[in-house]
């Protein structure tokens, strides 16, 4: 069987997270299993309100947080800390913002002190058995999370339970723990890329073939996958299909080189449009898409009339749907060459292509 390794176009899915606990969503394995919290049990509706200031320290402290501002969410949550006390909820939030920057002492300390105020809390569980992990505990990592998933088995605490047993040597157990998160939530790459290492490891290639191939399909930035699937598909005898699989895998380390060098290149020269294009050039055929458009976004910010990144810009908003993103960056170069006619053409092109979009 030949191995389709064209990539699926990327497709953003912006995360809108308005509760204020829910927003912190542990690290990178759990984000694909972490669903918003249930509704609170009678006991739990009996407990005294948060005051007025610290849900609103929450609150700003989960925006930047899904901001991607952690350290500044965690300066707030400790002034809400010193002025208002160790609350479950300061501590459960504080302690993830602590973990998804490292700060693993801190994030220990303050997810114990929160699992002593409720002692059957999944997020304080789940992120004791994360730091543990990280830590290179696996045993105590195990009791945390077999904790948390005993209280609801999420997706992406079952991920990473899975990871704690494939570090273990469980296969079994491992295997188990990827097939319930993949129940759960079928759309996680690194589960099934996973579920393909213990495939692998246990001999059962067939298995390991469809778990890699799946992994990729899902995420074509991971090399890993590639790389697995050749390996898999010679130990199988099919060595043409491998090979074809380990050239795209050598493409794809020449293409992060490229990257790496251009990415340095434009740190040294910020304001060269030519090194610029060739990083977001490279961005996108590494299927980086969303890299590469901020790259392209860079040179407008100094050229908003560089008529090439416009038409690519265009091309790309009529092929994804992102019809009005592209249609304020073609406005801002009218508003600079009112009279030119290759602006004119792009602002028609997606004058047609938002016509067509409307039509029932």
């Amino acid at each position: 069987m030949a191995h389709s390794l064209a990539a699926p176009v990327w497709r953003q899915a912006p995360t809108c997270l308005r509760s204020v606990v829910a927003a912190f969503l542990f690290t990178a394995l759990l984000v694909a299993g972490c669903e918003p919290p249930s509704a609170p049990s009678p006991a739990e509706s009996r407990e005294k309100p948060l005051p007025a200031r610290v849900v609103r320290d929450l609150e700003r402290a989960t925006e930047l947080h899904d901001q991607g501002k952690t350290l500044e969410a965690i300066q707030i949550l400790e002034a809400a800390m010193r002025d208002h006390g160790q609350s479950f909820e300061l501590l459960d939030a504080i302690s993830v913002c602590y973990l998804q920057e490292d700060q693993q002492i801190r994030a220990r300390e303050t997810a114990s002190a929160a699992l002593k105020q409720k002692p059957e809390a999944l997020r304080p569980l789940t992120t004791l058995g994360v730091s543990a992990f990280d830590m290179g505990s696996f045993q105590e990592a195990e009791r945390y999370l077999k904790r948390a998933i005993v209280i609801e088995p999420k997706a992406g605490v079952l991920a990473v339970l899975g990871q704690v047993y494939l570090r273990l040597g469980r296969h079994d157990e491992a295997a188990d723990c990827f097939r319930r998160s993949l129940e759960l939530n079928p759309e996680q790459a690194a589960c099934h890329y996973d579920l393909g290492l213990v495939a692998m490891r246990r001999g059962k290639l067939a298995e390991a073939e469809q778990s890699f191939q799946r992994a990729y399909e899902m995420n074509p930035q991971d090399s890993r996958a590639v790389f697995n699937l050749g390996n898999v598909l010679r130990r199988a005898g099919r060595d043409r299909e491998a090979e074809q699989v380990l050239e795209e895998y050598r493409r794809r380390q020449e293409l992060a080189a490229r990257i790496q060098a251009f990415q340095a290149a434009a740190k040294a020269r910020p304001r060269d449009i030519k090194t610029l294009s060739a990083l977001a050039e490279a961005q996108i055929e590494a299927h980086k898409i969303e890299r590469g458009v901020g790259t392209y976004m860079r040179i407008l910010d100094i050229d908003p009339t560089h008529k090439k990144t416009l038409g690519t810009l265009v091309a790309m908003a009529i092929q994804l749907g992102y019809l009005e993103a592209a249609v304020g960056v073609v406005e801002r170069a009218a508003t600079v060459l009112p009279d030119d006619p290759e602006i004119k053409a792009l602002r028609l092109r997606l004058e047609q292509a938002r016509k067509k979009t409307s039509r029932p």
